[in-house]
């Protein structure tokens, strides 16, 4: 994939790294701190913030609005009793639609549309920590033809309080609303209840649009008469399953349904026309052209304005909002909403779903679909269209030290997944990796070693494995991570796991805690948590997301990258042999040049009492799991002649380089 060079600096920038406990800024240094009660294992600890340029940029303010259908289709499928079924009610407007009906399940029953806006929302908490509360606002829409597209007197006041741009808590407590109603109309359809929901109702998304059309502008407005307008991004996310109803032909049935009369005098003994008639004494183009039309409006909303032109054209005021306003930047998503649970039969007639008509309209507009509580993407990308990265994969390990599976700290010189104590028991030599043929000792140990028809110099998709390696093992030649569990093979093997299985499906101790979480704390797989002798050494991660900046070098000026807090914590240090001299592997034959030291994944030689620590980092974009790249840092550290010392390294994250590794899968 050499295309992914292009992307090397996406996190490349500047990592302002400050150390955990007495806070030294002398990068690239050192120090050794006196720390009391450590266990035999010193360790290494690392506090890094990540950022693409220096000096640190407060980012701009920033406008969410999210436009949510709340429709029936969240609960039930088409019914019989549906104005557009087989056989619909006596009365439609009067009696209960659920009577006598046994609805299919919803498109939407688990309301994946409000477990991804919450995970938008907490990805908006986490760029607002220590921000003014003015600068990240949200306003939460929900549209249909019931409760909130009809409120009465009480609700309005109420409406205008959530029907605005507010800070994160307003914004979580509306959601947090909308979750119970739903619920509540849910759990009140299960039970066959003689009403219908309080709070769902059909889809009509025009008159609540206008409204988001005049909370964006008025914004706009706002931050402009304030000179804050310029940079803000405003996004606009309309999630939807792209059914709208009702739509006129339906209002045409309700007047059949209930047997309106041409006229009284031509129909005397029309049933209509008898007094103890609800149509009686209405004259029949008063009843059929005046009362039903407006029971019927305020029932299911309004069918004249459910046209997918009228609908086209407002979305299109939106998206033209900042050019009318000179400032500001706006995205609009639409997203379509389990789209393979909507049946074609549960359509208008003709079948028309407004997001396909959308997108007919303007090529402005991204769509994105949601069958799960996973987000399509990044809430807080202020890209307009290009690709927000953000890390999937982050573990640091010393190539020469392991937790082996009776949970004993132990010394691996030569980084070859034994250690020294097992390569001295098994007469293999523990200063060379590859002590009797073209294979790893741990490969060779184990797993046996086939050389023939392979060359045991080449490693072509650069994990750090040959071919010979690969063919032993049965892993992909041209592929770093087999198993897709975003570990690179040789560190798996090092470690004694299965390259073939991804790690975060399996728990070979059976302590609870999952391989690939055995493997990030540096553990042999065996290495039951639980068990663990006390004062082992255990890595510790935290990784926090603050927001996206703008990548820099980005070879799409629309491209943004990740913002982090990165914690490394007891990467455990060890005396170490030195080592022989031995070969790096060259990528093929034609490019016989070894790569450079940091740039390999595997141990490289060295002097006594050394430690390479490694650190790798996979990127990956939010819109297209296929485009990632991995980045790489390694520095030797040499050992502590006493205990009682914690070390605790400072790096610069700008001295991370990009891993060309050949490298396809992800789970």
């Amino acid at each position: 994939m050499a295309h992914l060079k292009s992307y090397k600096t996406v996190i490349g920038g500047v990592v302002v790294i400050t150390s955990l406990l007495m806070g030294f800024q002398n990068c690239s240094e050192v120090r050794l701190l006196p720390k009391q009660g450590k266990s035999l294992a010193a360790s290494l600890a690392v506090r890094t913030t990540t950022q693409l340029k220096p000096p640190v940029v407060k980012p701009p303010k920033m406008r969410v609005l999210f436009f949510v259908d709340q429709s029936y289709s969240m609960i039930w499928q088409k019914c019989d009793a549906d104005l557009d079924g087989k056989s619909p009610s006596s009365d439609p407007i009067r009696f209960n639609l659920l009577t006598g009906c046994k609805p299919d399940p919803g498109a939407d029953q688990n309301a994946y549309r409000y477990a991804v806006m919450q995970k938008w929302l907490d990805e908006l908490k986490a760029i607002a920590l220590n921000r003014n509360p003015e600068d990240v606002k949200v306003a939460i829409i929900p549209f249909s033809g019931g409760h909130y597209a009809r409120p009465n007197n009480q609700d309005k006041q109420y409406l205008k309080d959530r029907f605005a741009f507010v800070d994160l808590p307003k914004a979580q407590a509306w959601l947090t609303k909308l979750m119970e109603e739903h619920q509540n109309d849910l759990q009140k359809t299960m039970r066959g209840q003689h009403y219908g929901p309080d709070y769902l109702g059909t889809t009509v998304p025009l008159p609540t649009l206008t409204i988001a059309t005049s909370l964006i502008q008025q914004e706009m407005q706002k931050l402009k008469d304030a000179d804050e307008l310029e940079g803000v991004p405003f996004r606009f996310v309309y999630l939807s399953d792209g059914v709208f109803k009702p739509i006129e032909p339906y209002l045409a049935k309700v007047k059949q349904i209930v047997g309106c009369p041409t006229s009284c005098s031509a129909e005397p003994s029309h049933p209509a026309c008898q007094p103890y008639n609800y149509c009686y004494p209405y004259c029949p183009s008063t009843y059929c052209d005046v009362i039903i039309p407006r029971d019927f409006k305020q029932a299911f909303g309004d069918p004249a304005v459910n046209k997918v032109d009228l609908i086209v054209d407002e979305l299109k005021r939106i998206l033209d909002l900042p050019n009318q306003i000179k400032g500001g930047k706006l995205t609009m998503h639409l997203v379509k909403l389990s789209p393979e649970k909507v049946p074609d039969d549960d359509r208008p007639s003709p079948p028309i779903n407004i997001f396909d008509e959308v997108f007919k309209a303007s090529e402005k507009i991204h769509s994105s679909i949601i069958n799960s509580p996973e987000p399509p993407f990044s809430i807080v990308n202020v890209g307009n269209g290009g690709y927000s990265y953000r890390l999937d994969q982050f573990y640091a390990m010393n190539l020469n030290a392991f937790v082996n599976d009776t949970g004993h700290l132990v010394a691996d010189s030569d980084a070859d997944g034994l250690s020294d104590l097992e390569e001295d028991r098994l007469g293999r030599n523990p200063r060379h990796p590859r002590t009797f043929n073209g294979c790893l000792d741990v490969i060779d140990q184990n797993h046996g070693c086939r050389v023939m028809g392979c060359d045991a110099t080449i490693d072509f998709d650069g994990d750090g494995l040959s071919q010979c390696e690969e063919k032993s093992l049965d892993t992909m030649v041209g592929e770093a991570d087999s198993d897709g569990d975003l570990v690179v093979e040789l560190h798996e093997m090092l470690r004694g796991y299965n390259p073939n299985a991804d790690q975060n499906m399996t728990n070979v101790a059976n302590d609870g805690i999952s391989d690939m979480d055995h493997f990030l704390m540096g553990l042999k797989p065996y290495a039951k948590i639980n068990q663990l002798p006390e004062g082992t050494p255990l890595i510790k991660i935290v990784t926090e997301f603050l927001g996206f900046k703008p990548a820099t070098r980005r070879p799409d000026e629309r491209d943004v990258t990740g913002l982090y807090n990165i914690q490394i914590q007891g990467i455990p240090l060890v005396s170490t042999l030195e080592t022989d001299s031995f070969d790096l592997f060259v990528r093929s034959e034609t490019d016989p040049t070894p790569p450079a030291d940091r740039k390999g994944v595997g141990g490289t030689p060295h002097d006594e009492d050394t430690n390479q620590i490694l650190i790798l980092a996979r990127a990956v974009a939010d819109q297209d799991p296929n485009r990632f790249y991995w980045m790489i840092y390694r520095k030797n550290v040499p050992a502590l002649d006493d205990p009682g010392y914690e070390m605790v390294l400072q790096v610069d994250f700008a001295e991370f380089e990009y891993l060309d590794l050949v490298s396809r899968n992800r789970r």
